[in-house]
């Protein structure tokens, strides 16, 4: 694939000479007769001969500043759930340290007053 990236970059700089070997490229990919190279090859092959602005020509560019909008609000979403999935973690784990230590003294006076009596 690195090979075809290659010979399209010089096709597109103007360089002639890789003109045969893009062709042979192409009949070569064809050759396969795999559907899914077929595929690739219609749909796919053609845009990287376009340049950025062809590649957007149709883009609406304000609907992709509103995507990335969203994506930013769910980044930040999925951020606060992450702080509060580490607090409650924390709170969990103090619950736990005080619990036992609660715990470990309510046993402690249990066993001195069994044996002090």
């Amino acid at each position: 694939m690195h090979d075809c990236n290659k010979l399209l970059e010089e096709l597109k700089a103007g360089n002639g000479e890789f003109r045969q070997a893009a062709e042979q490229t192409l009949e070569a990919l064809k050759g396969y007769g795999l559907p899914e190279v077929d595929y690739f090859v219609e749909r796919f092959l053609p845009a990287f001969g376009l340049t950025l602005d062809e590649l957007v020509r149709d883009v609406d560019v304000a609907d992709v500043r509103a995507k990335n909008v969203n994506n930013e609000k769910l980044d930040s979403i999925y951020s606060d759930i992450n702080s509060a999935k580490k607090t409650i973690k924390w709170l969990y784990n103090c619950y736990l340290v005080v619990g036992g230590g609660i715990v470990a003294l309510l046993l402690f006076f249990a066993f001195s007053a069994a044996f002090v009596w």
